[in-house]
């Protein structure tokens, strides 16, 4: 295993203080070995944090996202933990029957999870 990777600094500077970030968030499955670019990339061009989600506990991911500060990339993994939290978004009643068999209402509440933590 690897320890922490020293990521490139982001090629825009931050925005001034009270200023608008941007982040991003992904669904992601199996791209354990695109990961480590995937990060460097949308962090260099100046995304302030990035929301990775995983299906699977198991998926090599979550091993390669421990190594990213905590302030630069958050992963949430699919279970009872989360699955609560999303109970408490606007989308859960529409999208809740789904959750569990596709993935599109899985990325639609990732993202309205990601939004309600990024405020």
């Amino acid at each position: 295993r690897r320890g922490p990777l020293a990521l490139p600094p982001p090629t825009t500077p931050p925005p001034p203080p009270g200023e608008h970030t941007v982040a991003l968030v992904s669904t992601m499955c199996d791209n354990a070995d695109s990961f480590d670019s995937f990060v460097c990339y949308y962090l260099a061009l100046g995304f302030c944090r990035l929301y990775i989600y995983v299906d699977d506990a198991s998926d090599p991911v979550v091993g390669l996202a421990s190594r990213y500060p905590s302030e630069k990339l958050r992963l949430h993994v699919r279970g009872e933990r989360l699955r609560a939290e999303w109970e408490h978004l606007p989308s859960w009643g529409r999208l809740g029957v789904y959750s569990e068999t596709e993935v599109q209402a899985r990325q639609q509440l990732n993202c309205e999870h990601a939004m309600a933590q990024a405020r």
